[in-house]
């Protein structure tokens, strides 16, 4: 009995032993390859923001350069405050000739948390990544806060806290030398109830571009009645570049319809471009459909193709393969 009890252990502890070696030789190669990946030389192409911007939100950003046929020159990549620091998305797009959009979510990170330096540590680190990257990133911070959906939204802090803590941020970053980041304010389009954006604004010294998130959800929907509204008041106290930092259409709206409208409007509002929410939401929100995807819409993606092809990067060689 005791023979087949310790038999029994040592196959237990075999197969622990096994799982645990292969589980840190899995490890060790992701570890390489990442490592392998942020050490990969950038093309000179992305070492500044593009000046026009025709980009976009994915699940997978090279898959969608191969569906499209196309390549987006910026990508964007959402980042909860105190998550792990990792390189290797902001460096893959990098490589395959796209600026990242770094969008920096305070999740249950309490602004007045963020004001006092107690999440400091956490964002000199990212600070320290994105300076080893040696090239321009578009970089953002509480996004959208004039709406009322987030933990940091002006429903739920003071305007005078969502300030500071923004110019905190951008002041370390700039201390731990990543001078490489363009600061992007990002807003939401005019609503009943959206907050007052003169006194959200954190001020010209800490802001380079402004970025305005809005969907086409229904058929009467146009550039000037989603867009129009908040673009006035932000002329009102800047005058730094802006551009549509996050939209799509639903089939409600119609996406080739949404596009050539973005196209039309970006040109006539004299913005700096748009980035495209390639995602399928499943569900309804207030009745509204979700799918803002393009990737399995044909027309909707030779539209959007035809509205990049001017300001398309060349692909860098790691993404001709």
């Amino acid at each position: 009995m005791k023979v087949r009890i310790l038999a029994v252990f040592v196959t237990v502890l075999a197969a622990v032993v096994v799982g645990a070696l292969v589980f840190a030789g899995r490890s060790m190669l992701a570890s390489r390859k990442a490592q392998a990946i942020e050490r990969a030389p950038i093309s000179a192409a992305v070492m500044r923001a593009p000046a026009h911007i025709v980009g976009i939100v994915s699940h997978s950003e090279p898959t969608f350069v191969r569906t499209c046929g196309c390549h987006p020159n910026v990508g964007v990549v959402y980042v909860n405050v105190g998550d792990m620091v990792k390189p290797v998305a902001v460096h893959q797009l990098l490589l395959n000739g796209a600026t990242p959009l770094l969008e920096l979510l305070p999740y249950r990170v309490p602004l007045s948390e963020i004001i006092a330096g107690k999440h400091d540590d956490w964002f000199r680190a990212y600070a320290q990544m994105v300076k080893r990257q040696q090239a321009e990133v578009l970089m953002s911070f509480e996004p959208e806060a004039d709406g009322n959906w987030y933990d940091w939204a002006w429903t739920h802090v003071p305007p005078a806290e969502e300030i500071a803590a923004w110019r905190h941020v951008v002041t370390l970053f700039r201390a731990t030398g990543a001078i490489n980041v363009r600061w992007v304010w990002i807003v939401d389009k005019v609503f009943h109830g959206s907050g007052p954006l003169n006194r959200l604004w954190p001020g010209l010294a800490y802001v380079d571009d402004v970025g305005i998130d809005g969907y086409f959800r229904q058929a009467n929907d146009t550039f000037a009645s989603l867009f129009g509204p908040v673009i006035t008041r932000i002329h009102k106290f800047s005058n730094r570049p802006i551009f549509i930092s996050e939209t799509g259409s639903n089939d409600v709206a119609g996406k080739v319809k949404a596009l050539q409208a973005l196209t039309a409007g970006v040109a006539q509002y004299h913005l700096t471009g748009f980035i495209w929410f390639d995602i399928d939401k499943p569900g309804l929100n207030n009745n509204e459909p979700q799918n803002f995807a393009i990737s399995s819409n044909k027309a909707a993606l030779d539209e959007y193709k035809s509205g990049l092809l001017p300001y398309m990067r060349p692909l860098a060689a790691s993404a001709r393969h």
